[in-house]
């Protein structure tokens, strides 16, 4: 797999410290009560490690979405 981009959106507002516990991923708008990561992944490894870090956090997954290169 080549990198992709990834926007990975949360449910909350992250405080500035929070918002930047995804590694290589940049804190995006906070809208309607969500909270949006924007980011490259190099492989499916790392997109699964910032899943995991946002369950750690206990934060509420609402989407994945992968856009193209």
């Amino acid at each position: 797999m080549t990198c992709a981009r990834y926007e990975i959106v949360v449910r909350g507002r992250l405080s500035p410290r929070l918002a930047r516990l995804l590694e290589g991923f940049e804190p995006g708008p906070v809208a309607h009560g969500t909270t949006s990561f924007v980011g490259w992944v190099r492989d499916q490894a790392a997109l699964q490690g910032a899943l995991h870090r946002i369950a750690e956090f206990g934060l509420e997954l609402v989407s994945v979405t992968a856009h193209p290169a």
